[in-house]
């Protein structure tokens, strides 16, 4: 298997507008004002509906104490019939009204004393440990009714849920009973429900509220961060344009100055070495060619490197004859030429000629290829480059080594290509060629 070297696409930045960021906020706004409404409704539902138990706690209390002022019978803990008739004119139609259905008082010993339904006077059934704390220690308690139990045989023709809530009440001789009311269970929710509305609507209007104003926020910040980013892409297109004049300087002198020099060296001394030659003198004539040759690669090795400081006007002659004109020198060196190129234009023909002509170097210079093949196609928006020679190739720790000595173009190149929301493959294998894949966007 051929090692390959990967490089995971990514989409370029983008400079972030204040339209889109006020349209992310308040997006985010309103997804965070319905978890809060909806963590805040449970929350204060669960509160109102504490505060509403609450309030029958301290309703029964209240009650009891009006039960424990009014006076219990002596006779009452007997199970004296005047005392019972007393509690039967005073109970029903002061407590047993409204929201409250039932009413009982209980001895200690689980004895119902009196209770507005009459049938359940003297009927006994055991009291649970929180009544006998309640009667133990003071307080109240309420909580939600069994009706399933014997005792509440009565409530539960009464149909609905009935909340219980129970208190020591004194008689005249000291012992407390237990004074316990059933109360309706939507009474309740009711004021749950009256609550709720008076805690949630405040909570809402003062989210929505603290979204408003920050609207304002977020703009300026949005708008500032864009300006930011305008001004790092102007100083970014201003260090491009520095360098871009810079290469066209130093190009511009090259070509002018050693280039221009140098280009008739070659075909002079292979004149002087046909005179040489024809005068008997082979050895000198053996010599010139040599000279000539050597001048003749450095002067296309110059070529080359300026056509890395100023790479060619791709609007005027294309991507197909900047590549030719690319791998024209090594066609003339004896290397087998393949080339296929779909038209691609603007920053996209740039990119496949930057990276093609990285690759091309590479197989040149230290690869030994005596094939090289260049393909760029075209599928829609995407474009692919391929760059396949059949040198020496490489393993992966001697591309380590490359980078590590400053050869860095294939590094640089995956990154370029990255940039623009490519992908660039490296595939190579020790005595196996090369291969150079990049896919990107076609423009």
């Amino acid at each position: 298997m051929s090692p390959s070297d990967r490089t995971t696409p990514t989409a370029g930045p983008r400079t972030p507008t204040v339209r889109a960021a006020i349209l992310r906020f308040l997006f985010s706004s309103i997804v965070a004002l319905v978890v809060v409404a909806a963590v805040g409704f449970v929350a204060i539902r669960a509160i109102a509906l504490d505060e509403a138990k609450r309030d029958t706690a301290e309703r029964v209390k209240t009650i009891g104490n009006l039960v424990e002022g009014a006076g219990l019978g002596r006779g009452l803990l007997d199970g004296d019939p005047a005392a019972v008739r007393r509690l039967d004119e005073v109970l029903p139609a002061a407590v047993v009204r409204g929201s409250v259905v039932r009413v009982k008082i209980w001895r200690k010993d689980g004895t119902i004393l009196w209770s507005d339904a009459s049938e359940l006077i003297g009927e006994r059934y055991p009291l649970g440990d929180e009544e006998r704390e309640i009667l133990e220690d003071g307080g109240s308690e309420v909580e939600l009714s069994d009706l399933q139990g014997d005792e509440n045989r009565l409530e539960r023709a009464i149909g609905g849920r009935l909340l219980e809530a129970y208190t020591p009440v004194a008689t005249p001789s000291g012992e407390p009973v237990l004074f316990e009311i059933y109360q309706r269970f939507s009474f309740v929710t009711a004021t749950r429900d009256r609550i709720l509305g008076q805690l949630l609507l405040p909570l809402l209007l003062g989210l929505l509220l603290v979204g408003l104003i920050q609207i304002p926020l977020v703009r300026q910040l949005v708008r500032g961060l864009g300006e930011a980013a305008a001004e790092r892409e102007r100083l970014l297109q201003r260090a491009v344009d520095s360098v871009r004049t810079e290469r066209l300087r130093i190009a511009s002198d090259l070509s002018a100055g050693a280039v221009d020099e140098l280009a008739p060296v070659p075909e002079r001394l292979e004149e002087l070495a046909v005179a040489a030659s024809a005068g008997g003198r082979s050895d000198d004539a053996t010599e010139l060619r040599a000279a000539a040759g050597s001048i003749d690669r450095g002067l296309r090795q110059l070529r080359g490197e300026l056509g890395v400081i100023l790479p060619p006007d791709l609007s005027g002659i294309g991507l197909e004859q900047a590549l030719h004109e690319l791998l024209s020198p090594l066609a003339a060196g004896g290397t087998a030429i393949e080339l296929e190129v779909q038209p691609l234009e603007g920053a996209a023909a740039e990119l496949a000629y930057r990276v093609a002509r990285e690759a091309i170097r590479n197989a040149e210079l230290h690869a030994g290829a005596t094939t090289i093949a260049v393909r760029v196609r075209r599928n829609g928006s995407l474009a692919s480059l391929t760059v396949t020679d059949d040198g020496a190739g490489f393993v992966p720790a001697e591309r380590d080594e490359a980078e590590h000595a400053g050869r860095r173009g294939l590094r640089i190149s995956a990154d370029l290509i990255r940039d623009q929301g490519g992908e660039l493959v490296v595939r190579s294998a020790a005595g196996a060629g090369t291969t150079v894949e990049a896919s990107f966007p076609a423009g």
